[in-house]
């Protein structure tokens, strides 16, 4: 069975992922997930060296499919920002074109 855990760039993303409205989304639609929320703390976090540790904590929760949420601040293409992200491409990583 997939359980999903959430990687958020910072307290916003953290904030829509824990709330109740996208947890009764998930339930409803019979997606298990992982309660913990990861705040990377900014986008400078989320880097293959920062993001192992977090996605070890998940997993160590139950995790079997990861997912990053981030933004592009100032860069400019949202495959190059997930390439930054997750050069292996072992995750699910959304980039939004606007912060929130």
């Amino acid at each position: 069975m997939v359980k999903l855990g959430f990687i958020g760039e910072g307290a916003t993303e953290k904030i829509i992922l824990e709330s109740e409205s996208f947890r009764q989304y998930l339930i409803s639609n019979n997606i298990s997930f992982v309660n913990s929320v990861i705040d990377a703390n900014g986008n400078g976090n989320l880097l293959p060296k920062n993001i192992e540790g977090f996605v070890n904590r998940l997993k160590d929760e139950g995790a079997t499919l990861i997912i990053i949420l981030t933004d592009l601040d100032k860069e400019k293409c949202i495959s190059l920002t997930k390439e930054r992200i997750d050069p292996e491409g072992k995750f699910v990583v959304i980039v939004s074109v606007k912060e929130i």
